[in-house]
């Protein structure tokens, strides 16, 4: 790997840093920009979405930090569906997250299952992608 990113927000300045390093070169550049105060990324958009009622018919929209820029990003729930994996069997909501531009769009069909409990856990999420399909399961729920 020849690079590392870094990207952190001040939610209280309503601003994003993004840093690139090129390892190799041992150079770097940083970027900074603007964001909406109730910006997600990639990560926490997953359990900000677990928060939101989850109906399917029932969608709902969120701004989400893609690299220096802002998108909206729809999350559909589409139905429910019965899920197995190690951790357990699941009644879940399959949610599908899209968006007209940026990092969703971009990475082809993305689905999230979520129980159909008020936790919402995220219990698979599945990509399919121009060279194959990725499918992630939970394997065990500790409790603490």
């Amino acid at each position: 790997r020849s690079h590392a990113t870094d990207l952190r927000f001040d939610y209280s300045q309503q601003k994003q840093l993004l840093t690139e390093k090129n390892l190799v070169k041992s150079t770097a550049k940083q970027t900074q920009g603007g964001i909406p105060s109730c910006v997600s990324d990639v990560l926490s958009a997953i359990f900000y979405a677990a928060s939101m009622p989850l109906e399917p018919g029932k969608n709902f929209e969120f701004p989400l930090a893609d690299a220096m820029r802002t998108v909206a990003v729809t999350m559909k729930p589409e139905a429910r569906e019965e899920i197995k994996t190690l951790a357990g069997t699941f009644q879940t909501v399959r949610v599908q997250p899209t968006a007209d531009s940026g990092v969703v769009k971009n990475r082809g069909n993305i689905w999230i299952w979520y129980t159909d409990d008020a936790r919402h856990m995220p219990v698979q999420m599945r990509a399919r992608l121009f060279w194959g399909t990725i499918t992630m399961k939970l394997t065990s729920v500790e409790q603490k």
